[in-house]
């Protein structure tokens, strides 16, 4: 062999070393990378929310317990992408005495506008309902220095009722839309029905109208705008008596009018009871993706998706035995990150029947962690673990800033939750 092609073998065999060391350092540095604190240590801060504001920035919210122990109040604050730092704590005041619930989180959504609408629910017990309670919405046109008076999100006011496990997201109008499971037909009707509302102007939300019925009552809802503007939901569905599956509709005209519900996978999940852990949605260009937790069959978190607007899905593909609580978001080049949280060293068991609203979650109450995968389809491209070993995180939520990553989760400190989060490229 001659010395010039001894020397080109040479520089060949080097760079391919130094692309192996650099992809196993940029690995090693996710995993190791400490995360950010964004509510203060011992404030059991919970529940966090993502939406983006009118200028594209991650908003993230949470729900905070109230120093004088009178329940808790929302507060969000923008995440700053170029300066890869959150701005200042606002605190929504109106929502003061809200309800903290893991799968029925408070959430902050904005308009195109710049209009900062919060929703969150309070319970109010009844002999004949104790898991009654309403949804109630303020908005802000001040960057969230002043709040108007609450509003109920919902037409029917009925004390003994209970709504929840609602979504909000901007429409491609500027409007914000959205779902919650509503109980106002009672013992009618078996679990709850699904409700639409949209904002109009300035006057808040208008008239609700009732879109799907027989919905399992606690598992949070989806309301996602996919890339080409429809309004997508999927939640989990009562179908035949005892079957809990999750199913799809969508709008192709900002609400208006909503498809039929189809399920996205025939799990043929029979739960007399409810999961406590719902659906979530991601959009590129090759169709629309969800990621779901099931018992139909083998347990665990499956993914599927559809080229056709929902009127096939491909055959479910199983992501993991022990995730729970997924939630997608979609990368520019087509990739997916997930994040979940799982028991650690453990397999989770499956959910049992004999769960209803307000009970038990499918949460682990402690020592758990956040996972976070990017996938190409079903095709697996790296796991990571976000959260301190040890620690005890759970429910997280993520977005996606011009091909970064931004996670947030709640983490127990000595029993007490904080919000801590990770900016990933």
């Amino acid at each position: 062999m001659t010395s010039m092609k001894i020397n080109r073998l040479l520089a060949i065999l080097i760079f391919i070393s130094s692309c192996n060391s650099s992809k196993k350092q940029s690995v090693e540095t996710l995993e190791q990378k400490t995360a950010g604190l964004v509510s203060s240590l011992g404030s059991n801060a919970s529940n966090p929310f993502l939406s983006k504001n009118h200028l594209g920035h991650p908003v993230l919210c949470w729900t905070e317990e109230l120093s004088d122990g009178d329940g808790f109040v929302v507060k969000y604050t923008v995440f700053d992408p170029e300066k890869a730092s959150f701005g200042d704590i606002v605190t929504v005041a109106p929502s003061r005495g809200t309800a903290a619930h893991p799968e029925n989180m408070n959430k902050v959504a904005f308009k195109s506008d710049g209009t900062a609408v919060a929703i969150y629910s309070r319970k109010h017990p009844t002999e004949e309902n104790r898991f009654a309670g309403s949804l109630l919405y303020t908005q802000s046109f001040d960057q969230g220095k002043t709040w108007t008076p609450e509003k109920f999100l919902h037409s029917d006011t009925s004390r003994n009722v209970g709504r929840g496990y609602f979504d909000m997201a901007i429409l491609p109008d500027g409007e914000i839309g959205a779902v919650w499971l509503d109980g106002r037909y009672g013992k009618e009707s078996s679990g709850s029905a699904l409700f639409f509302a949209k904002t109009r102007d300035k006057e808040g939300f208008g008239e609700d109208k009732d879109i799907g019925e027989s919905t399992c009552e606690c598992c949070r809802t989806d309301l996602y705008v996919d890339l080409e503007g429809r309004l997508n939901i999927v939640y989990r569905d009562i179908l035949n008596d005892s079957i809990r599956d999750i199913v799809h509709q969508y709008s192709v005209d900002n609400g208006a009018t909503f498809s039929a519900s189809r399920r996205i996978s025939h799990d043929n999940w029979i739960i007399n009871g409810c999961p406590h852990t719902g659906p979530s949605l991601a959009s590129t260009s090759s169709g629309l993706h969800a990621v779901w937790f099931t018992a139909g069959g083998a347990p665990g978190v499956y993914f599927t998706s559809t080229e056709d607007q929902g009127r096939t899905f491909s055959l479910r593909h199983k992501i993991s035995d022990s995730a729970r609580h997924p939630q997608m978001a979609s990368l520019p080049d087509g990739r997916l990150v997930l994040v979940w949280d799982e028991m650690q060293g453990v397999v989770a068991e499956p959910m049992h029947a004999g769960m209803h609203q307000g009970g038990a979650h499918g949460a682990p109450a402690g020592g758990s962690k956040i996972v976070l995968q990017i996938r190409k389809g079903t095709t697996v491209l790296g796991t990571l673990h976000l959260s301190s070993p040890g620690a005890n995180a759970s429910f997280p939520v993520l977005d996606t800033v011009e091909g970064k990553t931004l996670v947030a989760w709640s983490q127990e400190t000595d029993g007490k939750s904080s919000i801590f989060y990770q900016w990933m490229d």
